[in-house]
């Protein structure tokens, strides 16, 4: 059998694991309507959307999707082409339980590009974030492991000191003729 067989063999057998997330600070409640919310509205920018079947189990934590998308790209200097792109991935929540918090496992199914199937589960997530008002920002609801322990502030960026260019000087001889007003 051919090397490229066997790997070929290898990533449709094991498919594309994507990405996992933590929503720290957010109910699982609302982690699981903005999730299932995400995947029946999926937002594209350059795509559309043709097909997009969902099945969500809130007891087992699960949303299973097929979708099919497509665009039309006419690039200049070469052959105007239609393009479909098709997803099948499930999304496992486990809920939050005690101090931890809720976290999402994104895994496609079909055969892709591990990069392909990144971008699609980053697209995916920050979908569910904007539904939950935004991610958390690093001043406040990221907790860092050296809290005990102020960061310093780091120190400005110095201003720097801009001089005047010199005027350019003319002589007579060589300078340009102006007509002036009489």
């Amino acid at each position: 059998m051919a090397p490229g067989a066997v790997l070929a063999m290898t990533v449709s057998l094991a498919g594309c694991r994507s990405t996992t997330e933590v929503f720290d600070g957010k109910p699982t409640d609302q982690v699981w309507t903005a999730m299932v919310k995400a995947a029946e509205q999926p937002e594209y920018h350059d795509w559309h959307v043709i097909e997009n079947d969902v099945w969500a189990d809130e007891k087992s934590g699960r949303i299973e999707v097929w979708r099919l998308l497509r665009r039309y790209k006419d690039p200049p200097g070469q052959w105007s082409r239609l393009e479909n792109q098709e997803w099948s991935f499930a999304i496992l929540l486990t809920p939050a339980e005690g101090e931890e918090p809720a976290e999402a496992s994104f895994d496609v199914r079909s055969m892709c590009v591990p990069s392909h199937s990144w971008m699609e589960g980053e697209r995916y997530f920050n979908q569910v974030w904007s539904f939950l008002g935004g991610r958390p920002t690093l001043g406040g609801a990221i907790k860092s492991s050296s809290a005990a322990t102020p960061a310093a502030e780091p120190a400005p960026a110095p201003t720097p000191v801009v001089e005047p260019a010199p005027a350019p000087t003319s002589t007579p001889e060589h300078a340009p003729p102006v007509d002036l007003p009489e």
